[in-house]
């Protein structure tokens, strides 16, 4: 049981250090899909838009 915990701990830790790793290049991507998607929420509402 303790080394299944263990390798647990050794797994969570090596997915921590991937996300790290490719975070700043999938952050952008994703950031900018949600950007345009309440952009195209926004605009059946109303032309204004707020920066940020």
């Amino acid at each position: 049981m303790v080394e299944k915990k263990e390798g647990r701990i050794g797994a969570l830790k090596k997915m921590i250090k991937t996300v790290i790793k490719w975070a700043p290049v999938i952050y952008p991507i994703v950031r900018k899909i949600m950007k345009d998607r309440k952009a195209s929420k926004q605009k059946n509402m109303s032309a204004s838009r707020t920066a940020g």
